[in-house]
């Protein structure tokens, strides 16, 4: 028959206690020359008391930054992009004038987007000499080519 449990444990609530968790597989070794990362036990941050402090302590320097920040401050370069000479934004817009081209037909034709043609005339576009090239080709003309800027080593 049946097997009845004491009325006083029917009557109690009852509390499920989930069973314990398996344990993770073991990690696989690392590729070939590399060091493991440390695995991080996450049942030790779960913990509401559990607090942590801001890496660097009371003697940590001012700037937070790195040994790098100084170095940044004392730059005053400007520093941009060059950008298409006045030149050559006259020369294209010209010599597509003189084609009768607008600047949505001229992009088709040498495959790029209207919006490049569009930079290049307003002076705007980082000059890149391969579609200077498309362009010499579509509007049958030569164009004035950017100078090559010339790089100024730093003593260091």
């Amino acid at each position: 028959g049946r097997v009845s449990a004491p009325m006083h444990l029917l009557s109690a609530p009852f509390v499920f206690c989930p069973a314990p968790r398996p344990s993770p597989p073991a990690p696989r070794p690392p590729p070939s020359g590399r060091n493991p990362t440390p695995a991080l036990d996450l049942s030790l941050c779960r913990s509401r008391t559990h607090t942590s402090r801001a890496v660097g302590g009371a003697n940590s320097s001012v700037n937070s930054l790195g040994a790098g920040a100084a170095k940044l401050d004392r730059e005053t370069d400007e520093l941009k992009h060059r950008t298409v000479d006045k030149s050559l934004s006259k020369a294209i817009m010209q010599a597509r004038l003189a084609k009768k081209m607008n600047q949505k037909q001229l992009g088709t034709a040498i495959n790029e987007k209207p919006q490049v043609i569009q930079q290049y005339e307003a002076g705007k576009a980082i000059p890149n000499p391969q579609v200077i090239s498309k362009l010499e080709r579509a509007l049958g003309c030569r164009l004035p080519r950017p100078k090559k800027a010339k790089k100024v080593k730093d003593d260091e």
